[in-house]
């Protein structure tokens, strides 16, 4: 698939993530492109980099996508062909840091049982969808939980965008968009 030349997180910094490694100075955009999307990375769009710059810029279809990627790698670290790169946030034009809102997602293997193994496969799914169990029940709960925190935190952002937008002034009068 090509890398796209644009997307919805150009020019949004709040979007983005940055990538560093020696390993990315040969590589053109397209090659990470193509790296990453091996790695199933959620809501990535595009990846923006220089001929010869040891960084790229991952683009995401929001903040909370970028959220999610950049705090997923908390130990600073990503593998990308086998090599690892150090994640980093973006850093704004005044010299703050982005700060990424939503929490690393992960998923705890499922504990099997001798019984569980036992059961035939056609039959497992019925009795895992039927029949609850602790770790089930807890996923459930706490997957509820994650999505009332998106929920809550994409309303803020919409909240705060509103503000942004109502006391924007371009050109000395007032945008409307």
């Amino acid at each position: 698939m090509a890398n796209p030349v644009k997307c919805v997180g150009c020019w949004k910094p709040t979007f983005q993530v940055r990538l560093i490694g020696n390993n990315l100075r040969e590589e053109t955009c397209q090659q990470v492109y193509d790296s990453l999307l091996n790695n199933n990375i959620t809501g990535l769009k595009h990846v923006a980099k220089k001929t010869q710059q040891d960084s790229a810029f991952l683009h995401f279809e929001s903040h909370l996508a970028a959220s999610a990627f950049h705090n997923s790698n908390v130990t600073g670290s990503f593998i990308i062909d086998g090599v690892s790169v150090t994640v980093q946030p973006i850093i704004l034009t005044s010299g703050e840091r982005v700060r990424y809102s939503q929490r690393g997602l992960s998923f705890a293997p499922t504990p099997t049982t001798p019984e569980r193994e036992a059961t035939t496969p056609t039959s497992a799914p019925e009795r895992e969808a039927t029949t609850p169990t602790p770790e089930n029940e807890t996923w459930k709960i706490n997957v509820k939980r994650a999505i009332v925190e998106l929920r809550d935190k994409e309303k803020q952002h919409e909240e705060e965008l509103a503000r942004i937008k109502k006391n924007l002034i371009i050109g000395g009068k007032h945008w409307h968009g």
